[in-house]
């Protein structure tokens, strides 16, 4: 449930950057997600597709809620 959430999550919402480093290109997308008792939540997924296989798909790294700015 929460892995498919996560993907979907990646390909709802645009890639707000990309870092490179010797192990990969690091992709950050940023975006709410419904919870599973219906709160909708920001959170930051990263992904990375790794050096040593640059046609692979993107592995799932991380999640954590993201603070929305106070106005």
């Amino acid at each position: 449930m929460l892995a498919d959430a996560l993907r979907r999550h990646a390909g709802d919402h645009s890639i707000a950057s990309a870092v490179q480093s010797e192990y990969g290109t690091k992709y950050i997308v940023d975006g709410p997600i419904i919870s599973p008792i219906g709160k909708v939540v920001s959170i930051r997924t990263i992904w990375i597709v790794e050096a040593a296989d640059p046609m692979g798909s993107p592995r799932f790294v991380t999640a954590y809620p993201v603070r929305e700015p106070k106005s």
